[in-house]
């Protein structure tokens, strides 16, 4: 993904070329695949939407292979399923997989580590989800909504057992996320519900610096206030703050990978009008679980006629999403 490949940059640029208007602009939103939607993403496929996730255990097998032949019919790029495979979370989102999954916070070492990304990975892959939200990086102490999610207290603990989860995922050829930037075990309270603020430092900014240096090739960037010595949002998330997305984790940790933002329709971000579009504005690839992913598309086509520089940063961000599609396509066919 990160190689300058002519071959890769070729063959996104001929991708982006072909792709009508409505195809580019469903590269970037990811709405959720639940049992009582399938009809509303069906018309998102059918319109040119190419990343889904799903949520819910009572999505089939079946159900999932219809929208990959949907996407085939539709679309010239391969579909993005994802989920939120954590081995914490497994036993919730997918109660009848016939599988027992350790929590995070017991794989302590290398060995018990491997295995269960590798039963995650074979687990995913049968039932066709390409991308995984997967591993935490976050530090244990927020009890309130990481606790048995992470992998430890500190980044001595972390990096290295979630280096090791994200690289065993990647050599099974699901794609691995590293969440939830800048860090979400520093707070107290749980961003499905309010707005958390992260003050002092950012004392977790270690652990994103190690996954990218890494390799991760998806950053999840959570709806966390910074208020710290060295950076503001002044009160908003990150997922809406370009200070984050952009001058922290594009310009000075480097990171060129995807950048997702955690669920749009969660509750830190009640207070504020126009998330969906503006996430997409200031630094955000891909809008996962907009409000309203229809209206999310017509805002995007308006911005698009009126903001020359967003036209620009929005090409980018097609082609990112486009190129991680093409390096897992040719993963998956070698």
């Amino acid at each position: 993904y990160f190689s300058e490949e002519i071959f890769l940059e070729k063959t996104v640029n001929d991708w982006y070329q072909r792709l009508n208007e409505d195809q580019k602009i469903g590269q970037v939103i990811m709405p959720s695949l639940e049992a009582n939607n399938q009809g509303d993403i069906n018309d998102f496929i059918i319109s040119g939407g190419g990343l889904v996730m799903t949520l819910k255990k009572e999505v089939t097998q079946e159900t999932i292979e219809q929208l990959i032949d949907l996407n085939e019919k539709h679309n010239i790029t391969p579909l993005l399923i994802a989920s939120d495979a954590e081995p914490s979370l497994m036993k919730y989102r997918f109660p009848n997989s016939g599988n027992s999954f350790k929590n995070t916070n017991q794989l302590t070492d290398q060995d018990s580590t491997n295995y269960t990304a590798t039963q995650i990975a074979e687990f995913l892959k049968s039932r066709s989800i390409n991308l995984n939200f997967a591993p935490v990086y976050d530090n244990n102490k927020n009890q309130a909504v990481i606790g048995d999610r992470s992998f430890g207290a500190d980044k001595l603990a972390i990096t290295p057992l979630a280096k090791r989860f994200f690289k065993t995922l990647h050599r099974h050829n699901i794609i691995a996320t590293a969440k939830h930037f800048p860090g979400h075990g520093n707070v107290n309270g749980d961003t499905h519900e309010t707005l958390q603020t992260i003050t002092g430092e950012l004392e977790e900014l270690e652990t994103f610096k190690q996954a990218i240096s890494d390799g991760i090739l998806v950053m999840m960037v959570g709806h966390l206030n910074v208020n710290t010595t060295s950076y503001n949002t002044d009160g908003k998330p990150a997922t809406l703050s370009p200070e984050i997305m952009q001058d922290l984790l594009r310009e000075k940790l480097k990171f060129k990978g995807l950048i997702v933002t955690d669920a749009m329709n969660m509750g830190a971000l009640n207070n504020f009008e126009n998330s969906d579009l503006e996430t997409l504005v200031t630094g955000a690839d891909i809008a996962l679980i907009p409000r309203d992913w229809k209206q999310l598309k017509s805002d995007i086509k308006k911005r698009l006629e009126s903001d020359p520089v967003f036209r620009d940063h929005f090409e980018d961000k097609v082609k990112r999403v486009l190129r991680l599609k093409l390096v897992w396509n040719l993963s998956q066919n070698n």
